[in-house]
């Protein structure tokens, strides 16, 4: 049944590429995080110019329509942002990493309540010194309303700040990882709900390839001693691009520089872990943001989109590939975009009503033009599917 679907989703049209928006110098400028809102159907993304320090929320249709779209005037010198979603057409919430002057370096938060139409002024949830790196993940717990923001500062801990349902207040900082055994952390979260439980899972690593994970099972009030896996990444991890948890299994995607982009995947919570399989067949684009989603109303289904760059002739476009993830299979669709020097992109999707729906932005950095441009592509004709496909 499952080949079925593929077999139809390969034949679908897609809407686009559509260019949305030229937001300035050709350096440095990020897709940072998309969200498809499954109640109305809109997709939201964030990107920047990491050169200027500006920031643009952008809705858009998927036909390639935008809605509306918003300047960030008041992020200064932002590099990391995570945007997600409450699934009701009106609130979306961004945790970020940030400069806010030339001492002090923030993890901060900021939210919208009505589809990105305006956004609050941000909020510094944790503040370090300037020379301190800062990393960030954000989770929003949907089942109970909880967000909680991790960020990884390069004295080798990590700290987790959150905030309850209904409340305006975040908690005060944890630190949940001390003495990490390496410093300069990247880190990536996932949660899953397990017996009635809500389990957080954490990864992070360092620019040394070596990769941890720890767990807690009780709202991050405690967590599990840090395991190093680094032995179960092969080849070595570069940066962590996106923690998947759900249904007792774990997945994470990585960079690797000078090869293709790898999937780590447990099937049992994290206990044991399979041999990493290629995400893509060029090699990756190692430090920029790249795509990965798992279909909302199908947790068996996950969507890639990774940069890659052919170094033969200097090609750079988008790799995409459909998953199934009860058997670990890859199905590559042709790429949804015609245009080269694509640098950064972001992906998400869902499952509703017996239809699939996938939504794609890309960043196109023009040397010539010296200018960067921000596309959009989406399957415009939806693939019907029975309910019991997978």
């Amino acid at each position: 049944m499952f080949l079925l679907l593929l077999a139809a989703f390969a034949a679908a049209n897609w809407a686009g590429p559509k260019r949305l928006a030229t937001i300035g110098s050709y350096m440095y400028n990020h897709v940072v995080s998309v969200y498809r809102d499954p109640s109305t159907h809109i997709n939201h993304m964030i990107c920047c110019n990491r050169f200027t320090f500006n920031y643009w929320h952008f809705a858009v249709l998927d036909d390639g329509t935008v809605l509306h779209s918003y300047f960030f005037d008041d992020l200064k010198r932002v590099y990391v942002a995570t945007l997600r979603g409450n699934d009701d057409g009106k609130h979306l919430y961004m945790g970020m990493w940030s400069a806010a002057n030339s001492t002090l370096s923030i993890a901060g938060f900021t939210e919208s309540s009505d589809g990105g139409r305006t956004w609050a002024n941000v909020q510094p949830l944790l503040t370090v010194e300037w020379k301190r790196k800062v990393y960030q993940d954000t989770l929003f717990i949907k089942e109970t309303g909880r967000v909680i923001i991790f960020a990884s500062v390069d004295d080798n801990t990590i700290r987790m700040v959150s905030r309850a349902p209904g409340s305006l207040v975040f908690s005060s900082e944890a630190i949940i990882v001390q003495n990490a055994p390496f410093n300069d952390i990247v880190c990536r979260a996932a949660y899953s709900v397990e017996g009635g439980k809500t389990v957080f899972h954490l990864f992070f690593t360092n620019f040394a390839m070596r990769l941890s994970y720890t767990r807690s099972t009780n709202n991050g009030v405690s967590w599990s001693t840090p395991r190093e896996i680094t032995s179960a990444t092969a080849p070595p991890v570069a940066k962590l691009i996106h923690a998947i948890a759900t249904q007792g299994r774990l997945y994470l995607s990585y960079t690797v520089q000078g090869a293709p982009a790898v999937l780590l995947y447990s099937l049992d919570g994290g206990k044991t872990y399979a041999s990493p399989v290629n995400i893509t067949d060029r090699p990756a684009m190692y430090d920029t943001p790249q795509g990965v989603a798992v279909c909302r109303g199908d947790s068996n289904v996950m969507v890639t989109m990774f940069a890659t760059h052919d170094e033969d002739n200097g090609d750079e476009y988008p790799e995409y590939a459909f998953w199934d993830l009860k058997t670990m299979t890859r199905h590559v669709r042709k790429q949804p975009y015609n245009i080269q020097k694509i640098k950064n992109v972001g992906v998400d999707c869902e499952v509703s009503s017996g239809k699939i729906h996938v939504a794609t932005f890309a960043m196109q950095e023009d040397h010539h033009d010296q200018q960067t441009y921000v596309y959009y592509a989406g399957e415009s004709d939806t693939v019907s599917v029975s309910s019991d496909t997978y």
